[in-house]
């Protein structure tokens, strides 16, 4: 209990936070399902309950998820908890929502479960000026690659999301093409993406991003249109 008032003060402070070491890159506003069934991270979640506080994710560098030892990348988002259920054999399905972007400035602790201390360092909507994006970086043509990225993302999993109407602010663009092309892009390019300081710097890694997504989703659907149209035929 005394650590855990202590975990809580440390947070509250923003300079500690328990942190989920993963293989996957998570973006503020996006949502994320975990399966716990680690007794650290099972700790870790009944802490992150009981004294309503989010936890980190970072991708991992090197090292394997399971088992402590991990080397993490310096920059992650936080994850405050939607909803948690109970599943066989003491897991846990846990539904979170990506919120602040953080940068790692210690080692990381592994007792009783990894944290490490933070700065909410990184420029996001809160700290950016208000509004719709500056139109000398969100240009209508990479407005244009969203968009069609969208509608291509859409076609692939046979599902349909309103467009929005204006242009985001930069930050938030970003971080929306990177939660947008999670399996049409390469990890380490979306990495790139969060850990990018400003927004100028950001858009070009955005830009890859849509071009890199945009072929591939492009290409599958060529395939899923090939199949349905009566199989693929090879000359």
């Amino acid at each position: 209990k005394k650590l855990h008032e202590l975990r809580r003060l440390e947070i509250e402070q923003h300079s500690q936070i328990p942190l989920f070491l993963l293989n996957k890159v998570l973006f503020p506003r996006q949502e994320i399902t975990l399966q716990i069934f680690e007794p650290r991270y099972r700790e870790m979640l009944e802490f992150c309950i009981e004294d309503s506080v989010p936890f980190g994710v970072v991708s991992i560098e090197a090292g394997e998820e399971v088992g402590g030892g991990a080397i993490p990348r310096s920059v992650g988002t936080t994850a405050n908890i939607q909803q948690v259920l109970p599943i066989s054999n003491d897991r846990f399905l846990v539904s979170a929502c990506g919120a602040k972007r953080f940068q790692i400035e210690s080692d990381i602790e592994e007792i009783p479960y990894p944290t490490a201390q933070v700065a909410f360092s990184l420029p996001d909507d809160d700290t950016a000026v208000k509004g719709t994006g500056d139109p000398e970086l969100l240009t209508p043509e990479i407005w244009k690659q969203y968009l069609t990225l969208g509608k291509l993302r859409d076609r692939v999993i046979g599902a349909w999301q309103p467009s929005p109407n204006n242009p985001l602010t930069e930050h938030r663009f970003c971080d929306s093409v990177g939660a947008y092309t999670e399996g049409y892009a390469s990890d380490l390019l979306r990495q790139d993406l969060l850990s990018t300081y400003e927004a100028k710097d950001r858009i070009p890694v955005a830009n890859s991003i849509l071009n890199q997504a945009i072929h591939k989703l492009s290409r599958q659907l060529r395939l899923l249109d090939a199949t349905r149209i009566g199989g693929i035929h090879q000359n």
